[in-house]
């Protein structure tokens, strides 16, 4: 591990650890802040996270930025291969941004360098790797300071079914898109045509009926992955408008149009797909990946229950 004679918390060594693994995979010299910073946002439980998305920093875009600008500078460096295990020590960028935290952490008269004064000590930096990137997204030390006292600590401490009512009350504060309520209603109708015999097209309703049914189903296929995500940490999908069930911030240009339209052309049904980004940087654990993936086939299977009871009401 890079040796430093700071004093550092268990998970401000990880964070070090991590960012000399990184400079390891892309054979660089020495752990610079860039590594350190990428090394932050993906920690388990990030907290430098959980602050710049508190900022209204893109914080899944600066971690894919920086994670780039990496791979860039090792190529242009010309280093292909990973460096060997065990030789890489601090840049002179990274010790002064260390020298910075050693100092922010003597003004808060705390014991150690945790996550937060690894950020702070980036941007006491401003000619660093780190601390130019976090200028350009228009991060300041003091609003780091000042939100270490807003940010609440991540979903799913305690309780795990109050933490999830929790999180699905904040995950559904901007409400449920009308196109969806729409979609509901619509089905509904077709579903009580058919079940009390209305009309004299049967076939025209069922059509319409396995259209909305779709439809619906899509949006809480896709709703079940965001919401997981958004309970496992990534909250970058409430900025999406994933949690809104609306079937429009679904659409995928493959998914969802190409494929579909070749279905069609074939003669089949062109039953739409939708498509939604997680990012996986920002979810607390590895369980949380297999969790994201599986709630939106959970999210099917009700939904497949729900639109069945019109069908088995009256076989009864």
């Amino acid at each position: 591990m890079p040796t430093t004679s700071h004093p550092l918390t268990r998970t401000a060594q990880t964070a070090l650890n991590n960012a000399k693994r990184i400079a390891e995979q892309n054979g660089q010299p020495s752990v610079d802040t860039l590594a350190l910073l990428l090394a932050l946002l993906q920690q388990p439980r990030s907290q430098v996270f959980a602050v710049l998305t508190y900022l209204k920093v893109r914080a899944d875009n600066l971690a894919a930025r920086v994670s780039a600008t990496i791979k860039l500078e090792a190529k242009q460096a010309g280093t292909g291969s990973e460096a060997k295990r065990g030789e890489l020590g601090l840049s002179a960028e990274a010790e002064s941004a260390l020298s910075e935290s050693l100092a922010e952490m003597k003004d808060q008269s705390l014991a150690a360098i945790d996550e937060h004064i690894l950020l702070l000590g980036m941007l006491r930096s401003p000619e660093s790797k780190a601390g130019q990137i976090l200028a350009q997204y228009t991060v300041t030390a003091e609003q780091v300071r000042e939100s270490r006292k807003n940010v609440k600590a991540a979903p799913g401490d305690g309780n795990p079914f109050i933490a999830l009512w929790k999180t699905l009350r904040r995950a559904m504060r901007f409400g449920v898109s009308p196109i969806f309520i729409s979609l509901v209603v619509f089905t509904t109708v077709m579903a009580g045509f058919l079940l009390f015999d209305i009309g004299n097209n049967p076939k025209m309703f069922m059509f319409a009926f396995m259209i909305g049914g779709w439809l619906v189903s899509l949006c809480l296929h896709e709703f079940g992955h965001a919401l997981t995500a958004f309970w496992g940490g990534d909250e970058s999908v409430e900025n999406k408008g994933y949690l809104t069930l609306n079937p429009l911030k679904y659409t995928h240009p493959i998914i969802s149009i190409v494929i579909p339209l070749a279905l069609l052309l074939m003669g089949g049904i062109a039953f739409p797909g939708g498509a939604v980004y997680i990012n996986t940087l920002a979810l607390r654990k590895p369980k949380y990946r297999s969790l994201v993936s599986a709630a939106g086939p959970l999210a099917n299977l009700i939904c497949l229950f729900l639109l069945a009871l019109p069908f088995g009401y009256e076989g009864t």
